[in-house]
């Protein structure tokens, strides 16, 4: 499914792994180079400032081609309906494809913005196509283009693997969700924040089980995010803040009111950080770690707008305090708990057994055929690297 040659994004993966092991003293600067060379990747990538650049220049140069051409197609009014700007859009993606297979794009600028104008024009065609038929927008029309965009987000996720792309994937779905519950009436609108808590948590556990998966390796970077998101969200369905302006935004007359069942949503206001933080330890789990003591600050924040037991400096300066403490423990602990992560060292702990780095490098060494020369006597030479003057052939 995905366009990008999956040889070399293998390759690519074993680049990154090798990398990491070379931070992590496991390995030299020239295993890593034979590595490389071993496992080539022909991906056109550089930098980031030249992709951002990349990215801007081909922007301006789709949108000002595309206007050149609506400018001399106006008179014949091919470019007054919706169908204008499905074409452009439709044809924007098949650039994209052919660019990625002729030039080796990869995360390259071109093809990031290539992907998104595409999206762009296409979303923004079907949004047309809804005014045209029903030019009263109703709140159908909000269900009908979530719907859409997770469709097509879907899609071009799986095709492309792109990361922010796979965010609108998670935030198009929750906001179908969303819309359609509300529609229910009443009873919709009170259940809301239990509803959204109940998909968040469903999707955080379906991207962490697909993260386990080998088949998705290269969309590892997607369910990261999409993990990030559904614990944000989860936590922003169930924050008494949250939770009370939009009852005031969906039912007026609740404005000023309690909010219903409030306690509950204090309670998980305050605990699911802390919940988060110690299931990431136990779990070795980076994301709830870092998401939770995020979430921590913003605990103190919800509180001390409903409660005004301190000053705006003194609640700053506590909050500070008590996410300093809670780090420090958190760090403390992982030194101590030799059967955890480290906080000292940010590389994968279990990154040699992952790449098996030193299985490439014997592979590199030996994988080489031999081609009997050996027996015209003992004469050794040519040596790349390792010792004794011994590399990938015999001569």
């Amino acid at each position: 499914m995905i366009v990008y040659n999956k040889t070399w994004l293998n390759n690519l993966l074993i680049h990154h792994e090798a990398d990491d092991a070379l931070a992590s003293s496991g390995i030299t600067n020239d295993d890593v180079r034979s590595i490389k060379k071993q496992y080539p990747v022909g991906f056109y990538t550089p930098g980031i400032f030249i992709r951002i650049g990349l990215f801007i220049l081909t922007f301006i140069v789709v949108q000002f081609s595309v206007g050149f051409a609506s400018f001399l197609l106006m008179a014949t009014h091919l470019i007054n309906n919706f169908g204008w700007i499905l074409f452009v859009g439709i044809g924007i993606y098949i650039a994209l494809e052919l660019m990625i297979k002729k030039m080796n794009y990869y995360r390259s600028g071109v093809d990031d913005a290539l992907l998104w104008l595409s999206a762009g024009f296409i979303i923004g065609s079907y949004i047309w196509m809804l005014i045209t038929i029903d030019p009263g927008f109703n709140k159908d029309h909000f269900i009908s283009i979530s719907a859409f965009i997770f469709i097509l987000s879907f899609y071009f996720t799986l095709r492309f693997a792109d990361t922010m792309m796979s965010a609108v994937v998670c935030l198009s779905l929750l906001s179908i969700v969303f819309f359609s519950w509300k529609s229910i009436g009443t009873f919709g609108v009170a259940t809301l924040p239990f509803i959204m808590m109940l998909v968040s948590g469903m999707i955080y556990l379906i991207s962490f089980r697909l993260s386990a998966n080998e088949k998705a390796q290269h969309y590892e970077n997607c369910l990261t995010i999409i993990q990030s998101l559904s614990l944000l969200t989860l936590y922003a369905a169930c924050n008494y803040y949250v939770v009370d302006q939009l009852s005031s935004l969906l039912t007026p007359s609740t404005s000023g009111k309690p909010v219903p069942f409030g306690m509950f949503f204090w309670i998980w206001t305050m605990l699911l950080p802390l919940a988060l933080i110690f299931k990431g330890m136990y779990n070795k789990d980076t994301i709830l770690l870092r998401i939770g003591l995020l979430l921590v600050f913003v605990s103190i924040a919800t509180f001390r707008y409903y409660y005004h037991v301190l000053s705006t400096e003194g609640a700053l300066t506590l909050g500070g305090i008590i996410l300093l403490v809670i780090v420090y423990g958190v760090i403390k602990y992982l030194k101590a708990n030799p059967h955890g992560f480290t906080a000292a060292d940010t590389n994968k702990a279990d990154i040699m057994d992952r790449l098996k780095v030193e299985s490439l490098i014997t592979g590199e060494t030996l994988g080489h055929t031999h081609t009997g020369h050996a027996s015209q006597g003992d004469k050794f030479g040519g040596g790349d690297f390792g010792g004794g003057g011994s590399g990938g052939n015999y001569e």
